[in-house]
């Protein structure tokens, strides 16, 4: 994390005492009425703030249970999202490797430039 945002997290772990949430706790946790998500080794309950999310409640949802550091920093959020985000802190990711690992996105599909032969296949038959 960056600027402030970082020191707010480490008062906050003081104050907690640094809860130590496994990723097996983290993905059973999650339900349609509770959004746990992992973000840089944290993990946080986001599920009062899946209303007022501005990309929608469906956008959190779909990272519930998993570790959604890719996702939220591909965003490009804000400093005030990252400071916020402290405030739903419940504890640190521990990871046991008994989850299996997530899917990896679907490779693109190579779709080759239309040549003169793809072209002339294409095109409907002449009358």
């Amino acid at each position: 994390m960056e600027g402030d945002e970082g020191g707010r997290l480490e008062e906050i772990r003081e104050a907690l005492g640094k809860p130590q949430i496994e990723d097996v706790q983290l993905a059973e946790g999650s339900s349609e009425d509770r959004c746990l998500v992992a973000v840089g080794g944290a993990v946080y309950d986001i599920t009062s703030f899946l209303d007022e999310h501005p990309g929608g409640r469906l956008m959190l949802m779909r990272h519930a249970g998993t570790d959604a550091s890719a996702a939220f920093n591909a965003v490009g959020h804000s400093v005030k999202a990252r400071t916020r985000l402290a405030d739903f802190y419940i504890g640190d990711l521990v990871v046991t490797g008994r989850l299996p690992a997530p899917e990896s996105p679907p490779k693109p599909v190579h779709v080759a430039p239309a040549t003169r032969i793809t072209r002339g296949l294409l095109r409907p038959p002449s009358p």
